[in-house]
């Protein structure tokens, strides 16, 4: 599970994870597909549930007790596909998708080829993941569509400035206190000893 604060009104945002056997998690995330892109976009709903629902794995993304975001991703023969990100019209823009797409990354295996369909209006928010387009536009359900590519490096290392910033969004997801500056002079060389021996602590543990 993954909390964060929402920036908009500094409520707890909450992602969990799921398989098709959990039901009632199910209907809520079905629920939330059906008025995104049944009713607003007008997608077929033999196209929106499909056969690889039973295979696949979900989130819900929650505004206190409300879930009002979904996705959800499987693997298929060409690597990790992400799919189905919906958020309820109301609390769009609020970060319920960027949650989801960071837990999402956080569950996948890291040395397989994550791709997507993403329709043309959300393609730059996929870009702030790493993802680029391929090839051209095709349309998908009646909608303009792109392929996007993300490729996760077996070997790949999280760096200094990712380590804080992953430290900073845990501390403001508990409201724990977020220091900008340390409190005391301390050379680089220093905090770049403390990070290695971090690193090598954790890794202990994974």
């Amino acid at each position: 599970m993954l909390k964060i604060v929402n920036p908009v009104n500094q409520f707890i945002m909450k992602v969990i994870g799921f398989t098709f056997s959990d039901k009632n998690q199910l209907k809520a995330a079905f629920s939330i597909r059906r008025t995104v892109f049944i009713e607003e976009q007008k997608v077929q709903e033999v196209d929106e549930f499909d056969e690889y629902e039973s295979t696949s794995m979900f989130c819900l993304s929650y505004e206190g007790e409300e879930a009002v975001g979904t996705a959800r991703w499987r693997i298929s023969d060409k690597g990790i596909k992400l799919e189905r990100f919906a958020v309820l019209k109301k609390y769009r823009n609020q970060g319920h998708a960027m949650a989801m797409m960071r837990f999402i990354l956080n569950e996948v295996p890291k040395s397989r080829v994550i791709y997507l369909h993403a329709q043309s209006t959300v393609v730059s928010f996929y870009e702030s993941f790493g993802f680029t387009v391929k090839g051209e536009s095709f349309i998908e359900c009646d909608i303009l569509h792109y392929l996007m590519c993300k490729k996760h490096e077996a070997n790949s290392e999280m760096s200094l400035q990712e380590s804080i910033n992953h430290v900073r969004d845990f501390h403001q997801a508990f409201s724990l206190h977020v220091a900008e500056s340390p409190s005391i002079e301390v050379n680089k060389e220093l905090i770049q000893l403390r990070y290695n021996l971090m690193k090598e602590e954790n890794e202990e543990y994974l």
